[in-house]
């Protein structure tokens, strides 16, 4: 069965339901890694992009800010490739509350503590004109949970 054929029966089931809470992409090949952001859906509050093989660019982020998806998520799962992206990905992302992310340029080590680590001392720093929680995650420690208080 090709992508295009799967992304179709994948459209015509999302169109076709009243309400989606949630909506979880595990995998994707390369070439259409792109594609679940541009469904046209009315609301999913939860988006998990996360299961990729695949960490977003700038130019996937923006996409993704561009969506319907992007525009009614309130809570995302995703990689990025830089920090920078996260900090536009909330800018962009007008109803989110929750990112849940890893970053490709986030060189946690195990001898770090949370008082001296440099990728939530940025996080904080860039992003204080917002009113967040940043923190990292206990169990997976590559993970950061950012609370937005809109």
């Amino acid at each position: 069965m090709s992508s295009h054929h799967c992304f179709d029966q994948l459209q015509k089931l999302i169109d076709s339901t009243n309400c989606l809470e949630s909506l979880k992409f595990s995998s994707w090949s390369e070439s259409d890694m792109l594609t679940p952001i541009a469904l046209r859906t009315r609301e999913i509050s939860r988006v998990h992009l996360r299961g990729y093989d695949h960490y977003f660019t700038d130019e996937d982020c923006f996409r993704l800010s561009q969506s319907s998806l992007g525009k009614s998520c309130r809570i995302l799962f995703i990689k990025v490739q830089t920090r920078s992206n996260i900090i536009e990905l909330i800018n962009s992302l007008p109803n989110l509350q929750s990112l849940i992310c890893q970053s490709k340029d986030d060189y946690w080590q195990f001898n770090i503590t949370a008082m001296k680590d440099p990728f939530i001392q940025w996080l904080n720093e860039n992003l204080n004109k917002h009113n967040c929680s940043i923190k990292r995650d206990l169990r997976y420690k590559h993970s950061i949970r950012i609370w937005i208080d809109i």
